[in-house]
This record gives C-alpha cells, sequence and structure tokens, in this order.
C-alpha cells in the first residue's frame, strides 16, 4: 500500500469519526427546540446544529467509497444481519423506553411495546436504508465497472439532482400550483425515491472517491461545506421567524443545501493529509463509530432522566448554547464510546475463550 493511499485511509478514519461526533450533535443538540425564535440563544443553537446536518449522508457517500464487491450472496448475508441488528435494537429501545416510563409512574402495556418496535422514534431509519444499500451494491458496482454503466449512473445522479432541486424549490414557494403538479411527477418521485434510499449518496460517494484533487480543490470543497451550513442556518431563522414558530424543514429535508455540506465535508475531510496523533486517534475511534451511532440515543435518554441533560441545561446549569452543545456532544460520545469499547473487549475475551 502506497503512502497515498495509507493517508487517504486515515482521512476516511477521520471522515467518518467527524460524521459520528455531528449525528450524535445534532439529537443532543435540543436546546434551540425550547427557545423562543427571537432569542439570541436560539439563533446559536441553530447555527451550531446548520453544520452538521449532512452527517448521515457522510455515512451512505462513505459506504458507496468503499463498496467495491460484486458477490451477491455475501451483499444479501450482510444486508440481512442489518435488518437483524435493526429488530433487536427496535426491541432494546422498546423496553427500555417502556422502562423508564414504568420509572416515571406512566403505564406499561404489551401494546405499546410491541408497537414500539417499529417505531423510528430512536434514529434506527438508516439501519433499513444501509441494509437496502448493501443488498443492491453489487448490481451498483457492476454498472461502475463498465462505461455503459457509468453513464446510467451518472443519467441517475442528474434525475436526483433535479428531483432535489424541485424539493427545495418546493419549499421556497409552498402552495404555488405549478409547482404542486411538478412535484407529483415522475421525476420528482423516482428523485425522492433515491434520496429515501440514499442511493444517491453511495453513487455519489463512489465518484467522489475516485478524482484526486489538489490543495486549492480542497479549499473550494470546504468553502462549500461553509456556505452551505450557513444558508441552511439562515433560512431556518428567516422561515421560523416568518412562521412564528420553528420551521425544522431546511434541516430534516433532504435539500440541496444538506446535499451540499454533505459533498463539501466528504471531499474536504477526504482529502487532508492525516498524520499523527490525530489519524492514530481516528484509526482508533473509527471502528466503534457504528456501535456509537446504535446506541448514543439511550444514553441521551437515560442522561435526561438524571438531570444531566435537560431540555436547555447541563448538570442543572444554563449555559450559552455555543459552549453548551459541546459539553453535551462530549458527555454522550465518551459515554457510547466507553460502553462499545466495553463490549468489544468483552466479545474478544469470550471469542479467545471459545
Amino acid at each position: 500500500m502506497s503512502v497515498a493511499t495509507q493517508n487517504r485511509n486515515k482521512a476516511m478514519d477521520l471522515l467518518r469519526v467527524i460524521a459520528c461526533l455531528m449525528v450524535v450533535s445534532v439529537h443532543t443538540n435540543v436546546a434551540w427546540k425550547h427557545q423562543e425564535i427571537s432569542l439570541l440563544t436560539w439563533k446559536s443553537a441553530i447555527g451550531f446544529d446548520s453544520f452538521c446536518r449532512g452527517s448521515v449522508l457522510v455515512f451512505f457517500m462513505l459506504s458507496g467509497a468503499f463498496g467495491r464487491s460484486t458477490d451477491v450472496k455475501k451483499a444479501l448475508k450482510k444486508a440481512f444481519r442489518y435488518m437483524v441488528i435493526f429488530f433487536l435494537f427496535s426491541v432494546f429501545y422498546s423496553v427500555s423506553d417502556g422502562i423508564l416510563d414504568w420509572s416515571m409512574g406512566r403505564g406499561l402495556s404489551k401494546e405499546l411495546l410491541i408497537n414500539r418496535i417499529f417505531e423510528y422514534k430512536y434514529h434506527l431509519w438508516f439501519m433499513p436504508a444501509f441494509a437496502f444499500l448493501i443488498a443492491v451494491s453489487p448490481f451498483v458496482n457492476r454498472l461502475f465497472n463498465s462505461e455503459k454503466g457509468r453513464v446510467g449512473i451518472k443519467i441517475i445522479l442528474v434525475v436526483w439532482a433535479l428531483g432535489l432541486l424541485l424539493r427545495t424549490a418546493q419549499i421556497f414557494t409552498e402552495g404555488t400550483p405549478y409547482l404542486a403538479a411538478i412535484n407529483s411527477q415522475a421525476l420528482y418521485g423516482i428523485a425522492m425515491i433515491l434520496t429515501e434510499s440514499s442511493l444517491g449518496c453511495y453513487c455519489l460517494g463512489r465518484f467522489l472517491v475516485e478524482k484526486k484533487r489538489s490543495k486549492r480543490e480542497n479549499l473550494l470543497f470546504f468553502l462549500v461545506w461553509i456556505a452551505a451550513s450557513i444558508a441552511i442556518w439562515v433560512l431556518t431563522v428567516f422561515y421560523s421567524k416568518r412562521a412564528g414558530v420553528v420551521d425544522e424543514r431546511w434541516m430534516d429535508d433532504v435539500t440541496v443545501f444538506i446535499v451540499l455540506e454533505a459533498i463539501g465535508l466528504f471531499c474536504f475531510i477526504s482529502g487532508l493529509d492525516v498524520r499523527g496523533k490525530v489519524a492514530d486517534i481516528a484509526e482508533m475511534i473509527a471502528p466503534y463509530t457504528f456501535g456509537i451511532y446504535l446506541i448514543h440515543v439511550f444514553f441521551i435518554d437515560w442522561l435526561r432522566r438524571v438531570k444531566v441533560l435537560g431540555d436547555s441545561t447541563v448538570c442543572g446549569l444554563k449555559i450559552f448554547p455555543v459552549i453548551q452543545a459541546p459539553i453535551r456532544l462530549a458527555i454522550v460520545f465518551a459515554a457510547s464510546l466507553i460502553s462499545v469499547m466495553l463490549y468489544a473487549g468483552l466479545k474478544d475475551k469470550l471469542i479467545k475463550k471459545k
């Protein structure tokens, strides 16, 4: 393996860790939902949150960047394992939530627990999305192995981009009959399927990782990430003020700005020359990011239950959101990382005994 390839892999490890931190940050930074939209604290919390909104899409791009296998049987087995994990963690969170309700004096019933198993309340939606990507990846990778197939993928990405533009335009001009008619057409429908299944991000990640970028191009992608994040921030504040309530669409809906943020972050970090302690730390944490993603909401719930994390407080103290958000993130991320590392260590010991 060449030095350039090693550095690129270390950059990908760092990207994986940063994307994981951003996902956890989005779920821990809830202060902005509990503030008056005119307050400076609310605006600053929105700003911090806006820079993290493309993080989930980065994970799908990473899957495309490393996806090369064309073995259908292995892909289906792996996709099945993902769905098993999805089901098990849905049960885990359902029971955990039931115990939490019971400890707070609320009712607990078998019907309620069963209904919660298939809820996406705990941000497990990415598991079926990953399972789908893994299942179709051999076919997509075969397309990448031929010139005609690559042309087909590019056409799909163009359709996806047009759909994203339509969705963005729809939010800008909600209620316009003409756009409502366009949005009912097949183009928009296909593009949204690509978004919801994250197949568009998978293909995009494959194309982006193949292209070598200069330092100047890398700086350009950094600016794209910053500009898209600021756009999400400004639009959320503007539309919320206009509506008189928090308008989350610019953060929660997959628009052009969210995708541009993800592309900017992906290209900027993956193009860095990562060395030294940063590379070592990233290499150490990267294998645990999937586990952190699965378990972090459990710690958020229980830390809120024991009042370590309040709606807009940490350990009962009111802190300015820009300072509070990193503190909340550090607490939840550390708890999740330690638990996943302990589980991995215990698993390794049991395997060695066998």
